[in-house]
């Protein structure tokens, strides 16, 4: 990192004006983030996103995908037990 040489206090001033202006669009913009986050993983927007996925598949794909997890879950609770 090249260390940056100040001939004023004022550009000192002026840095760290900048840095904390930065430093706080860093923050809003995080908290944001976690905002949107949250929201997209609450309880009724995931079932919203799984009825509508569900709703552009095919029920005979959706019946073939479940039968075939629910077939691999009971073979694997089968040997489990062996």
């Amino acid at each position: 990192m090249i260390r940056k040489k100040y001939k004023s206090f004022d550009e000192i001033d002026q840095d760290l004006k900048i840095l904390k202006l930065k430093r706080e669009i860093d923050y809003w913009s995080m908290k944001n983030d976690a905002q949107r986050l949250q929201q997209q993983l609450s309880p009724s927007n995931l079932k919203n996103s799984v009825v509508g996925l569900s709703a552009n598949l095919p029920k005979a794909k959706i019946a073939k995908v479940l039968a075939g997890s629910l077939l691999a879950f009971l073979l694997k609770k089968k040997l489990s037990k062996k």
